[in-house]
């Protein structure tokens, strides 16, 4: 069998913006860490396989809709009582009651409060640091 057909197992690695400041690349790209899959040309093509027991995908515009809708009569009952002023502190109570929504970065959690706030509460929005 040809070893360019060989299937060869890896890893996926996405440098998470937050994390790499300084570390400029496309949003969109992805680093494969294997052994090493002989020359390839640029524009070639191969397939890439995710087990996704393991791995999945996240579509962060889908996600901080579930959110809103997730936090609507949670923000409705408690009003302005329900926004903690420690983004951590929010992060730990979203572990504990709907951790899918970790998966977000700070700031769209940041941007789904503010929307959750003008959507679901009478009260003007304070102004954001």
């Amino acid at each position: 069998m040809d070893a360019r057909l060989a299937a060869v197992d890896g890893l996926i690695y996405y440098p998470h913006p937050e994390t790499k400041q300084a570390h400029h690349q496309p949003a969109a790209l992805l680093e494969v860490l294997a052994p090493p899959l002989g020359a390839l040309v640029p524009g070639e093509q191969f397939h890439l396989w995710v087990d996704g027991r393991r791995c999945r995908l996240i579509q962060p515009a889908r996600l901080r809709a579930r959110l809103l809708e997730f936090l609507k009569f949670r923000v409705l009952a408690a009003q302005e009582a329900f926004f903690l002023d420690d983004p951590a502190g929010f992060r730990r109570w979203l572990q504990a009651h709907w951790p899918e929504a970790c998966d977000l970065s700070d700031h769209d959690l940041a941007l789904t409060l503010d929307q959750a706030r003008a959507l679901y509460t009478e009260l003007p929005m304070p102004p954001r640091p």
